[in-house]
């Protein structure tokens, strides 16, 4: 008898063979026919297999465009599958089961007609989508690790296809061709069948030439079968990929099917130099043009080409398509075929090319006298005069320098300009090709049967039917159209409402500009009103829309050399023509810098520590040294994430060490244990009174605190010297700084770890590579320190600056990263959601204004769509010429035209999402569940911290999205986010340098300063003020502070620009302490080229003195604005210092979390609230004190929007 208390013995005996036999037929079925217990879609049984299934392909594959009318979607594994864990979702769009169909990244997923369909071995699983995929979309598949095999293993991680697939546009097109028998003669009567996803959509014969055509296809992929009696069948495939797209197919033989099994052969050879190549991989698929990237079931590998560069290929009579793959290296294909031997079906490779290269390569017939096979161009200085008798013993001129032939044409071409390439190549008779390289419109009318154009920008070629297909005249009409159209930017005048389409028509009927105005008389309406009142101006216009062609050049082709660089020859020519940027980098702030002696660095003497007797003598150095510099070397540039690698110390110039303690590469050197050294140096780096050097000290803080170590002691931090010195004299990484100070280059962190995708982390650098450039990273910071505190001591306000504010905040802004701040992210994924249905709403609205389909991120498209389809006056141009779209541009656009507010609106929710919605998310850090934001102290010229990661400073205020982003930042449960803002900080700091008598009465009483203003420079009593009076007087007191003219004034509030005037000359009259502070500091700053804060930063301003009259007057809005800009910057820094004095002292379960431009925000427990909202305002109101009382404004809330 069995019961519950007992086991039978015989149970037992019974029991485990049949276990055993039940496991070894449920393996079995694996191979066979399913067992009744698969079928029943369980889960899985354990068994001994212990091997992880994998997605070994989907289809449709990864980058591929689909239309199938029957869409399907499969996925294949490497193993048997548990049928019941792979599901999907049938009832809504929500992204549930383990198959997974998304448009949107798996916000949404699509909705399913069924369960997945199970393959008879369980391997390949099919889901069908309840309706047709949308056009014109790109989806990913998703397989979640929910899924297992029949052994319960799952998949490692989940697997989402990288590309993902697209499908077509909707619409159709036409795809022709020609059919030729084996002796290339036109065959009439061969029956073409078009096939599309396996099915027939289109059958026609060829004509009399040999040439057929098939309409209305669907886009996407399709099969062309040319079929005829006594002949063998051929294919090849094409891709329809816009609406109204013409696909001319390469024409194609028929072979008789007598034809017998034959070698093909041929060689491969580098495009460049003409060479034979080696190394060559080689795939063959049946039929022509197959591209391996899509029809890769279909290829097959055959080997390598020999040392010759010679393959061969025997196969069945037919058409061939031969891949040719080498690293480095474009693929190649060549159409082949197979009837008898058939040689010389070659083919030739090009490099791949550096980054702004461009390589043009010309093929032609071999022809009588000369065999040239290809022409090759890389853009460099012509070679020309090309001689035919140049060839080599082969007959093929091939450019090869090493055997004197000269049919290598090359040219060199710079950034920012126009180059006209011209090259000559000489035979019997003479080629002639000028291509000029623009994307200028202008430049059409140089267009010949011998000049040709190449926008090297879009990859678009012109020639003469090219310019009259683009703009609707010939290029010898090109000076007539831009002379009738007129340019603003260009200073054409034109004729008045003369578009693209009206200048076309006059052309048209007209012949040339001079028979436009002979005939002025004919054109009716308005727009003929304007012709008449242009005619005397045009022939003007049409001079200055000609292109000068007789200018006569000091020197010829042969006399241009290379030079060494004359920067002050090329400041002078940059300054005078307006490149500001390459102008800046060789400005010298209008005095001659001395000259530095380069700093001499020998890093033989760096030494490397290893041993436990070695760290210890060092660290009594360091213990008895005055100061040290020292920095870190990590495993990352995320302060969160990095971990130590090694640690490296400076006592003198020349006098450094680096400590290894965590580099892994294969055969490292055995390096101290990183625990026991850390622990060792925690008490030497934790000593308040041991002083430390360091360069952007605020990481190496956070590093060593990810290590248990709170890093004290700071005494000096290089980059803050430099910054407080001169902001704006260089960039304050270490690198820049020892060529500005020290006239030393350091070696870069790429000369040791490689860049781009190989580039190492330093964990895996090499010890004999990571030593020197660790050591010399001490050793040059404490050279900077050295050089920089020198340069500061000259200037007491700079030092106090230095060491009184930026210092200091260096440890408070340690603080503030570590603490973050709290992120919802499921408000941020709804928001997301939310702004991509409003974007496609927008896309919508915009193709419907547009009347038809464009890309809204892309200029080009824009730029069409505006300025040549619906005629939008041209605001200004870039640099290139080309009319900007950018937002400037399209905020004046809007205050006309629908489509470009409804760009703007697209463009400024698109980036929100991108920089906000969907990546906020994605930066929650997995430790601390909150947002960690990393300040920048060295960036702006004003002072201002900047921060990125996310950047906290630039989420907007004033729209509903930059709200709702805002109230994703929460505070923890039984806490209140306090959110405080000093009011009108920088109208306050005007009053107090300006010492203006009425401005500083208004913010003692405590006046609306507005309202206040509003009624000085209207004239009516401040209770009678308007809303718009107020708004009015905002902005002059605002816009005046920023240095605004009367013409930004009158845009901005919409009035003209004599009242904006008006406002402004009596503002100066209410307020004339105001304009006397304006005019004393423009004087000032010229006389000593900078201007100073209250507190002593400085502000250089190398244009002030410029003989550019636009740059001199910018130069001065910002010597007017940056004292109180930066004045700001200083007093929230300072209150910033004493607010973290109070928190580490009174109060440390309050948390400062977030400085946002004149606001700081707190996380602070409820029962505190009141208590620490007035202790909060009472620190920032008297943290310093000005002629008029600082007043912050402090909220409460559940998150920022509200607090704020």
């Amino acid at each position: 008898m069995y019961s519950s208390n007992n086991t039978n013995p015989v149970f037992l005996l019974v029991l485990v063979p049949l276990v055993l036999l039940l496991s070894s037929c449920y393996e079995r079925s694996e191979y066979g026919k399913k067992s009744d217990y698969e079928k029943l879609g369980a889960a899985c049984i354990v068994t001994a297999d212990v091997t992880a299934p994998t997605v070994t392909s989907e289809s449709p594959t990864d980058n591929t465009t689909y239309n199938s009318p029957a869409t399907t979607v499969a996925v294949t594994f490497s193993e048997t599958m548990a049928t019941g864990s792979v599901t999907t979702n049938t009832s809504d769009t929500t992204c549930s089961g383990s198959f997974q169909l998304s448009s949107d990244n798996f916000t949404t997923c699509i909705k399913m007609s069924a369960a997945p369909v199970a393959s008879d071995t369980d391997t390949i699983f099919t889901i069908t989508p309840a309706s047709s995929l949308s056009a014109a979309t790109t989806f990913k598949v998703k397989i979640t690790t929910s899924v297992t095999d029949i052994s319960c293993n799952t998949l490692g991680s989940d697997n989402t296809s990288i590309l993902g697939f697209s499908t077509s546009p909707s619409g159709s097109g036409t795809i022709s061709g020609s059919v030729q028998m084996d002796n290339g003669s036109p065959f009439y009567g061969v029956s073409v069948s078009d096939e599309q996803w396996g099915s027939t959509v289109a059958t026609t014969t060829s004509d009399s030439d040999g040439d057929f055509s098939q309409t209305s296809l669907a886009l996407g992929r399709h099969s062309v079968t040319y079929s005829k009696s006594g002949y063998f069948d051929t294919n090849q495939t094409g891709l329809l990929e816009t609406d109204g797209q013409t696909l001319d197919l390469e024409a194609v033989r028929l072979l008789p099917d007598n034809c017998t099994e034959g070698t093909m052969s041929g060689n491969v050879t580098n495009a460049v130099t003409g060479d034979n190549m080696s190394g060559v991989g080689l795939w063959w698929a049946k039929g022509w043009n197959k591209d391996y990237y899509i029809d890769y079931p279909a290829f097959e590998y055959f080997g390598n080409v020999d040392s010759n560069g010679a393959w061969s290929l025997s196969k069945d009579p037919g058409f061939y398509t031969i891949n040719t793959w080498k690293s480095g290296y474009y693929d190649e294909y060549v159409n082949v075929y197979s009837c008898g031997d058939q040689s010389d079906q070659n083919t030739s490779m090009s490099e791949f090319l550096n980054e702004g290269e461009m390589r043009i390569i010309l093929n032609w017939p071999k022809t009588n006298p000369v065999t040239a096979v290809d022409l090759d161009s890389h853009l460099y200085i012509p070679i020309i005069d090309i001689d035919a008798s140049r060839t080599d013993d082969s007959g093929v001129c091939d450019g090869d320098s090493n055997r004197g032939d000269k049919c290598h044409l090359s040219y060199r071409t710079t950034q920012a300009t126009d180059a006209v390439y011209n090259g000559v190549v000489t035979r019997d008779y003479h080629i002639y090709t000028d291509i000029v390289s623009t994307g200028d419109k202008d430049m059409a009318q140089l267009v010949t049967e011998h000049v040709s154009l190449l926008n090297t920008m879009t990859d678009t070629y012109m020639d003469v039917p090219g310019v009259s297909e683009k703009f609707g005249v010939r290029p010898d009409q090109i000076i007539d159209y831009l002379a009738l159209m007129g340019d603003k930017v260009d200073n054409i005048p034109g004729v008045e409402k003369c578009g693209p389409k009206t200048a076309v028509k006059w052309l048209d009927a007209y012949g040339s500009l001079k028979g436009v105005m002979e005939h002025a008389g004919e054109v009716k309406g308005k727009v003929g009103e304007n012709l008449r009142s242009a005619l005397e101006q045009l022939p003007m216009s049409y001079e200055l829309a000609t292109i000068k062609l007789d200018v006569e050049l000091e020197q010829n082709l042969d006399e241009i050399t290379v030079m060494p660089a004359d920067n002050a020859a090329l400041h002078k020519f940059f300054t005078e023509y307006e490149f500001k940027s390459w102008s800046k980098e060789l400005s010298t702030d209008g005095e001659e810098e001395a000259v530095i002696e380069e700093t001499s660095v020998d890093k033989s003497l760096y030494t490397i520590l290893s041993t436990e007797d070695d760290l210890n003598n060092y660290i009594d150095l360091l213990k008895k040294a005055p100061y040290f510099s020292f920095d870190t070397e990590t495993t990352s540039l995320n302060y969160r994430q990095a971990r130590v690698v090694g640690l490296s110390f400076a006592l003198a110039p020349n006098e450094a060490c680096y400590i290894p303690l965590g580099h892994d590469y294969i055969d490292a050197p055995e390096q101290l244990d990183l625990d026991k050294t850390l622990e060792k140096l925690k008490p030497l780096l934790e000593d308040e009174n041991i002083h430390k050097v360091g360069q952007n000290l605020k990481y190496d803080a956070h590093v060593l605190q990810n290590h248990g170590i709170t890093l004290k002691g700071i005494s000096h931090d290089s980059m803050l010297e430099s910054y407080v010195l001169n902001s704006t004299a260089t960039k304050h990484n270490m690198d820049d700084l020892a060529k500005k100070y020290l006239n030393h280059t350091c070696i870069s962190f790429e000369d040791v770890a490689g860049k781009g995708a190989k580039q190492l982390t330093f964990n895996q650098v090499e010890m004999e590579k990571a030593a020197p450039y660790a050591a010399e990273d001490a050793d040059i910071t404490l050279r900077l320190h050295e050089t920089l505190h020198e340069q500061l001591k000259q200037s007491e306000s700079l030092l106090t600056l230095y060491k009184e504010v930026e210092l200091p905040l260096l440890q408070v802004l340690t603080y503030m990263e570590e603490q973050g701040a709290i992120v919802n992210a499921d408000k941020l994924h709804k928001q997301s959601h939310e702004i991509e249905l409003r974007l496609k709403e927008l896309e919508k609205q915009a193709f419907d204004l547009a009347g038809e389909e464009f890309n809204l991120a892309s200029p080009k498209q824009l730029q069409t769509i505006f300025f040549e389809k619906l005629e939008l006056p041209i605001i200004k141009k870039t640099p290139k010429g080309q009319p900007s779209t950018a937002e400037d541009v399209l905020v004046e656009l809007s205050q006309s035209y629908d489509l470009p507010k409804v760009i703007l609106e697209h463009r400024g929710l698109a980036k929100l999402k991108n920089t906000y919605t969907d990546k906020l998310p994605l930066m929650i850090d997995p430790n601390s569940g909150r947002v960690h934001t990393s300040y920048h102290q060295a960036v702006t010229a004003t002072g201002r911290l900047s921060s990125s990661e996310p950047n906290v400073q630039n989420i907007p205020v004033r729209n509903d999205e930059g709200r709702k982003i805002r109230q994703a930042f929460e505070v923890p449960d039984g806490h209140v986010m306090i959110a405080a803002d000093y009011s009108q900080i920088e109208l306050r700091i005007m009053a107090h340098l300006s010492k203006d008598k009425g401005l500083l009465d208004a913010f003692s009483q405590g006046k609306d300063i507005h309202r206040a203003t509003a009624a000085e420079i209207m004239g009516v009593d401040e209770a009678e003020v308007t809303t718009e009076q107020r708004r009015h007087a905002k902005a002059v007191n605002f816009g005046l502070i920023y240095g605004m003219s009367a013409f930004g004034l009158a845009r901005q509030i919409d009035v003209s620009r004599k009242e904006a005037q008006d406002y402004i000359n009596i503002y100066f009259e209410r307020y004339p302490g105001v304009r006397e502070y304006m005019n004393n500091t423009r004087e000032l700053a010229a006389s000593q080229g900078y201007v100073e804060t209250l507190y002593g930063r400085r502000l250089y301003l190398p244009e002030i003195n410029s003989k550019n009259g636009m740059r001199r007057a910018a130069a001065e809005r910002t010597a007017i604005n940056a004292p109180m800009q930066g004045t700001a910057a200083d007093i929230i820094k300072k209150a910033m210092i004493d607010m973290h004095k109070w928190i580490q002292t009174e109060a440390k379960d309050v948390r400062m979390i977030l400085q946002v431009h004149d606001e700081l925000i707190f996380e602070v427990p409820q029962p505190r609230v009141e208590e620490v909202k007035s202790k909060i305002q009472e620190i920032m109101e008297n943290t310093v004190t000005l002629d008029v009382p600082l007043v912050v404004d402090a909220g409460l809330g559940d998150n920022w929007d509200e607090a704020h």
